[in-house]
């Protein structure tokens, strides 16, 4: 058999107890130099769920019995009895006793109205107070979203001045723009011009 049949926990929905305080209980009970296993605590986990199911259905019947609509601590008290748990019934009256005492002895939770010392108008003019903060807060949030983009300044770019080179990445047709600039002649071909114009004077005369 597997263990998650001994400890059927292949069922997540199955209504158990909390296992921190199982877990808390087993290890309170049990001497320091005791350790006990995963499977053995959530078997114990197990057999605890079905003795709380199996108390409180029989204390309904018994509840039901007795043509009540509330189960009482005497029918849980007589289910015991009927499950063959009688050695029981005086340590659970005892717990009981001590529950009640707990109950009776713990202290209550102040009120915040009390602990304030603010009778209740001032408390809610303060209310009110807040709330009109935060909805100017919330108003103002809503003006600065809603701005305008055309309001706001922005820094002109500088213009090129005749001292920055031109700009090649404008493309051929700025280029085919600009006047065309004469080609530099060299000096002897200069020469050789020089020399045909004098012949040419002196064939001419």
């Amino acid at each position: 058999m597997d263990s998650s049949d001994l400890t059927g926990h292949d069922n997540d929905n199955e209504a158990t107890l909390p296992r921190s305080t199982v877990y808390r209980m087993i290890k309170e009970m049990l001497p320091n130099d005791v350790r006990v296993t995963n499977d053995a605590r959530d078997m114990i986990l197990d057999c605890m769920s079905e003795f709380v199911q199996m108390l409180a259905s029989e204390s309904n019947q018994v509840c039901d019995t007795d043509g009540k609509k509330m189960i009482s601590t005497d029918h849980v008290l007589r289910a015991l009895q009927v499950l063959g748990f009688s050695d029981y019934v005086k340590d659970v009256q005892e717990a009981q006793e001590g529950h009640k005492e707990a109950r009776v002895n713990r202290p209550r939770m102040a009120n915040n109205l009390t602990l304030s010392g603010l009778s209740q108008e001032e408390l809610i003019r303060q209310q009110q107070e807040l709330f009109s903060k935060a909805r100017q807060n919330q108003m103002s949030i809503h003006a600065a979203s809603a701005t305008p983009t055309s309001a706001m300044v922005t820094t002109p770019l500088p213009l090129p001045t005749a001292a920055q080179p031109p700009n090649l990445a404008l493309g051929s047709e700025s280029q085919a723009a600009q006047p065309a600039q004469p080609a530099a002649v060299s000096a002897p071909v200069l020469v050789e011009l020089k020399r045909k114009a004098a012949d040419e004077e002196d064939y001419d005369q």
